[in-house]
């Protein structure tokens, strides 16, 4: 390394130190998105395309639509019915809305009703999108002896199949490596597996008690599955469709979420306000984690491995570590939190507070490094001191491959546009304007 850049990068560190005393990694409530008196928030969705947040309210009848970057509320589209589940189709780019007898279908671009699909009489509960085929399945019962999952088309928002699963669905999931779709059916104590290539019942399997919430472990293709009524977290191996163990968690588990870059899911227990911790290379609980008063919801964090668990009964929202798994932060949210999502353009995490009639925005500043870069020597010395955005003329974006943001270890940060770049929410520190196996050509000190 050269002596100037050694020399450079020590100055660089004490800055880095000052900059980013007190604040490098912290969790705060960025705002909070006031929503008529009307409104019980309690479901919510991302569109990544177009960067909305969607939030479907009771009592109101409501589906939000809410500006990512701004927080702002751009739409409110009258449903008709209460909304129980929402979800996103990037193929199309739609929201889907499920209601009692119906479902609604939005356009992610021009905020407008653009279909209904009615499956005839009865309630819907889950919904769930598979973008390789376009089709999104609902859950769909009508109280009786019908239970389907019923398929629509993404291009035509018609329904292409009715499939039959066991009794009381509630809640699924994609699992794509295999193409399937995993349903827990909360009555009938099974999983029902849904052939996504077939669009039709493959398989019943017995898990524990109760199951209300599924979940899929991409790496080591499994399904994991809370009942509520067991207590348990059933494992299912997604290939075999075939149950492989049941492990003990808290009372009452109601939400589960995956985390990919260690293998570990989090299963938010409402009887006991814990949050368990399964290691899924050895299907055992290695953690449990305290946390607010009956958790609703659970979502993880990419950018940060951070889990972000919701109560109902407790004003305050736990952040998790996800090497720790310990709690790293308390936010204060509204009354009867439940609904979360994740903005993964602006890192934002979403809470629904029912009673307070709003939705609850937390921010982190710790930036994502997601690949490693070169750090040789620099063209240009003199440091640029930023507090907000970051300006990049045409001449220095258009440079082939895209100008980059990194971090002192030569990882990146943030890839960069003409015009101003919003760097905010970057931790105060010292990075370099640069590109992939090009030499950095700006130092850049970001500050509070």
């Amino acid at each position: 390394m050269p002596i100037g850049l050694k020399y450079l990068r020590s100055c660089c560190l004490v800055l880095a130190v000052a900059l980013s005393a007190g604040r490098a990694g912290a969790q705060w409530l960025d705002t909070t998105i006031v929503l008529p008196d009307t409104a019980e928030p309690s479901v919510l969705c991302y569109n990544p395309a177009n960067n909305k947040v969607y939030c479907g309210s009771g009592r109101s009848n409501e589906v939000t639509v809410i500006d990512g970057a701004s927080n702002s509320i751009i739409a409110a589209l009258p449903m008709g019915g209460q909304p129980a589940a929402l979800c996103y189709n990037p193929t199309s780019n739609r929201v889907y809305a499920v209601l009692w007898d119906r479902v609604r279908v939005i356009d992610g671009a021009g905020d407008s009703l653009v279909g209904t699909v009615l499956p005839g009489w009865g309630g819907g509960a889950g919904i769930g999108c598979n973008p390789t085929t376009n089709r999104v399945y609902c859950l769909w019962s009508d109280g009786g002896m019908n239970h389907q999952v019923i398929t629509i088309d993404g291009a035509s928002n018609t329904i292409v199949r009715r499939a039959v699963v066991a009794s009381g669905p509630g809640a699924l999931c994609l699992a794509t490596g295999v193409n399937r779709a995993f349903v827990a059916c909360r009555a009938a104590n099974r999983v029902s597996v849904i052939n996504c290539a077939t669009d039709s019942t493959m398989a019943h399997i017995n898990v524990g008690g109760g199951p209300v919430a599924v979940c899929y472990d991409s790496v080591g293709s499994k399904i994991y599955s809370a009942d509520r009524t067991g207590g348990t977290v059933s494992v299912i191996n997604a290939a075999s469709n075939s149950y492989l163990k049941g492990l003990t968690v808290g009372s009452s588990p109601v939400a589960l979420c995956f985390n990919p870059s260690n293998r570990r899911v989090y299963c938010a227990n409402q009887g006991s306000s814990t949050v368990s911790v399964i290691d899924c290379t050895t299907d055992s609980v290695i953690a449990t984690v305290g946390v607010g008063t009956a958790p609703a919801d659970i979502c993880y964090n990419a950018l940060n491995d951070k889990i972000y668990c919701s109560a109902r009964n407790w004003t305050s929202l736990a952040v998790i570590s996800g090497s720790s798994n310990g709690v790293v932060a308390w936010i204060t949210v509204g009354d009867q939190a439940c609904g979360l999502t994740w903005n993964r353009t602006d890192n934002r995490v979403y809470c629904a507070n029912s009673f307070s009639h709003s939705i609850s925005v937390i921010r982190d500043s710790m930036p994502t490094a997601v690949e490693e870069h070169e750090v040789k020597d620099l063209v240009t010395p003199h440091p640029t001191l930023v507090h907000g955005s970051l300006w990049i003329p045409p001449a220095e974006a258009g440079v082939r491959p895209r100008s980059i943001l990194c971090d002192l270890a030569g990882r990146s940060i943030l890839t960069l546009h003409s015009g101003a770049n919003d760097l905010s929410r970057l931790s105060p520190g010292v990075y370099f304007v640069a590109g992939k196996h090009v030499r950095p050509r700006r130092i850049v000190l970001v500050g509070r």
